[in-house]
């Protein structure tokens, strides 16, 4: 069970160590520090962040009045309260408006404290609730307002296919883009060139390491326009499609997690391809190429949201004169529950453009996190006349039943 946290700050280490003995007895998980910059360094240090604050004002080096000072716009869930001997109207309203929940004069009345500390606790926790559903609201409404605008220009006019209204969708985000808009370090790049000093023919004299930033930050620049450059060209050229065997089509997925495997590895997963044992009289009509990208996006995305020490499994199978490949993972766990797969209400969304369920994961993904990586899959792969959907699957495999998170891509077969 996860204890809250309380930090109680006072340079006297008796009435910090009173204060600290009569906290653990409402079951606090409680710390303590001697001034005000042991408590500030104490605060950014610690994950999860407290959940109240109790300090004296008076203390050596960084006192109680700059400590609330530093951290009350910092650490907006962070409920503080103060213990002092100053017992002056004037005082106590100056600390009383620096948004201190209580205050409380020395010498500590043990009653007194713990009834205090137990309504500030109660008010930390609503506080962290309340910032957390703002977050959450503010997450979803952005969701829903990207959401609501692809709609709204989907219906905007009767006399526009929704190709060609998807067209000019990404065709207007390439164009702002290259504008500009969203890169604006690459607008603060180029300032700070321009600040820089000048040598006596004019030359500005720049620092190789912005040359590196400026580098890094153009190539990522380069790799979105060639991402809706490439999504663009789907839209105006279409597919050409070939008629492929399976045996070609189960050599392409191989190379293709071949490919993944440093990304795995990275990401502390493993990828396995299930044995070949498709006919090798059969076919289907595609594009290697773009259906090296449909299984590279679905790789990443499993590499992306699977947890640690877990496999990635790629099943290649027939049913019903369809060929069936299915990209398997294990998803990431909600803090300390189970992960519940996919919910119903996504089933869909998810493959519709700027749509993500977890915005949080970004770091090395090898993705740009437009939310448009399975949008591309399904756009290229109604181009190829095949379906893609997605499912929860039960893992038998282990001591207890796990839910596994499958996209199936089916293709019709061909003679």
């Amino acid at each position: 069970m996860i204890k809250e946290k309380v930090l109680v700050t006072d340079d006297d280490p008796s009435i910090r160590m009173t204060i600290a003995s009569y906290l653990s007895k409402l079951n606090y998980e409680v710390h303590t520090a001697e001034d005000g910059l042991d408590a500030f360094q104490k605060i950014q240090k610690e994950k999860p962040s407290f959940n109240l604050l109790i300090t004296d004002l008076d203390m050596p080096g960084m006192g109680g009045q700059s400590l609330i000072q530093q951290i009350k716009d910092l650490y907006q869930d962070l409920v503080i309260m103060v213990v002092s001997s100053h017992d002056e109207s004037k005082i106590i309203i100056e600390v009383m408006r620096l948004g201190v929940f209580d205050y409380i004069v020395k010498p500590v009345k043990r009653e007194e404290l713990m009834m205090k500390a137990v309504r500030a606790m109660e008010a930390a926790l609503l506080r962290k609730d309340k910032i957390i559903y703002e977050k959450e609201k503010t997450l979803r409404l952005e969701n829903q307002i990207n959401w609501f605008n692809y709609k709204a220009q989907s219906k905007s006019d009767e006399i526009y296919s929704q190709d060609q209204v998807k067209r000019n969708l990404f065709s207007n985000l390439k164009i702002h883009l290259g504008q500009g808009l969203g890169f604006g370090l690459l607008t603060s790049i180029g300032d700070m060139i321009l600040m820089s000093p000048k040598n006596e023919s004019g030359e500005y004299l720049v620092n190789p390491e912005m040359i590196e930033i400026l580098k890094i930050n153009s190539d990522y620049a380069r790799n979105v326009l060639d991402y809706f450059s490439h999504i663009e060209k789907i839209f105006e050229n279409g597919i050409p499609l070939q008629k492929l065997s399976l045996d070609s089509i189960y050599t392409m997925i191989l190379q293709t997690a071949k490919k993944q495997l440093d990304n795995a590895i990275s990401r502390n997963v493993k990828i396995v391809v299930s044995e070949n044992k498709l006919p090798t009289n059969l076919y289907i009509k595609s594009n290697l190429e773009y259906f090296n990208e449909v299984i590279t996006e679905l790789l990443i995305n499993a590499i992306k949201y699977s947890q640690s020490n877990t496999l990635i499994t790629v099943l290649t199978t027939i049913e019903s004169d369809t060929l069936k490949i299915t990209v398997l993972n294990k998803p990431i766990k909600n803090g300390n529950k189970e992960p519940e797969g996919i919910k119903d209400e996504y089933v869909n969304l998810i493959f519709e453009p700027f749509f993500r369920i977890e915005k949080s994961i970004t770091e090395e993904s090898l993705s740009l996190n437009y939310g448009l990586g399975l949008t591309k899959v399904k756009m290229i792969l109604q181009r190829m006349d095949a379906t893609i959907q997605v499912s929860n699957f039960n893992d038998y495999s282990g001591n207890t039943i796990s839910i596994k998170v499958g996209f199936t891509v089916s293709f019709p077969i061909t003679s």
